[in-house]
């Protein structure tokens, strides 16, 4: 069930009694732009270390404790056109607890998300500071991922014409380094009053006590999102590049365009393809190319629904590109 609180903000009821927990997200969705996901991926680092009502870390987690363990994150993640910082709070649910867990839950989700450590007009300057050289930190590491750094520069490739979509969905490093703690506050307060939100629990509960406890956010109107999640870029010819690197193993991408359509026919049909090509151990690309033919450390595919994507891995000896990437091709038309 999905109940407008009021306009471009959600909320989306799963009521089941299938688990022992109770999962309380919400998620503040934008267009996807190039601008804007470092800034993003930074601010769930700021958001989820420290707040107004939990100064340190430590805090934090004393009450996450307190509240019989419960977990709690911030994430971001791109979804076709769109990106989106998810908050998921998980607790043990109510019926078992014998308390007020999830009315407990929705109030620290509040003081998180709406009253940040943000003190005239800007983040707090020592815990900006430190979630900005960790997150540097992680981008720089990536250098060293070099199965990452492949699908990362397949994904430039295959979208060069776009920078929106040709950048990571985490950012990159140099924009990084250009913010500040005054700007990170500018923006959390444009997410706060411009992003689409949803908010989402899983569990089992009452409706109406989960409606008055959602209108507790107290969220302001803002504009519905005018753009579906969905893109479609077929670049129509192929495409290659190499780059040398002083590595044992070599690594061989290959990105394809899928037609599918939105949850239709098509989409369960690329589904049910993408798992017999690469999407599990049981797959042609693992069985043929690294099983029978041993022509690979691993070869698999992953499906991006959203953006008509599918990307192919695979870690193999640089001698036998040809080899397998005539071996690929034969599982595809398979």
């Amino acid at each position: 069930m999905r109940i407008e609180l009021t306009s471009g903000v959600h909320l989306n009821l799963i009521q089941t009694n299938q688990f022992k927990t109770t999962r309380i997200s919400v998620q503040f969705v934008a267009p996807l732009a190039q601008a804007t996901v470092t800034k993003r991926t930074l601010l769930t680092s700021l958001l989820e270390t420290n707040s107004q009502d939990y100064p340190t870390q430590a805090q934090l987690s004393a009450h996450l404790e307190n509240m019989f363990g419960a977990s709690f994150g911030i994430g971001v993640a791109r979804e076709g056109r769109l990106h989106r910082v998810s908050a998921t709070l998980n607790l043990i649910a109510d019926r078992f607890s014998d308390t007020t867990l999830m009315a407990d839950g929705f109030g620290f989700l509040a003081r998180i998300l709406l009253r940040p450590n943000i003190r005239e007009g800007a983040f707090d300057q020592a815990t900006f500071e430190r979630e900005r050289e960790n997150l540097a930190d992680y981008l720089a590491s990536l250098d060293d991922d070099r199965q990452t750094q492949a699908a990362l520069g397949l994904q430039q490739l295959y979208f060069a014409s776009d920078p929106d979509q040709a950048t990571p969905s985490f950012g990159r490093r140099e924009d990084l380094l250009t913010l500040d703690a005054q700007q990170m506050a500018t923006y959390y307060e444009q997410m706060i009053q411009e992003d689409q939100i949803e908010i989402t629990v899983l569990g089992q509960f009452e409706e109406a006590d989960v409606i008055r406890l959602a209108k507790q956010f107290a969220f302001t109107p803002r504009a519905e999102l005018n753009q579906l999640a969905t893109y479609d870029h077929e670049i129509g010819e192929q495409r290659s590049e190499t780059v040398q690197a002083n590595v044992n193993q070599a690594k061989l991408n290959f990105g394809y365009h899928v037609a599918i359509d939105d949850f239709g026919p098509a989409y369960y049909a690329a589904i049910v393809t993408e798992s017999l090509f690469g999407g599990s151990p049981l797959s042609l690309l693992f069985t043929n190319v690294r099983e029978k033919e041993s022509l690979a450390y691993y070869a698999s595919s992953q499906l991006d629904a959203l953006r008509h994507f599918m990307l192919v891995q695979t870690g193999i000896d640089a001698d036998s590109v040809a080899r397998v990437t005539e071996l690929v091709e034969a599982q595809r038309q398979n």
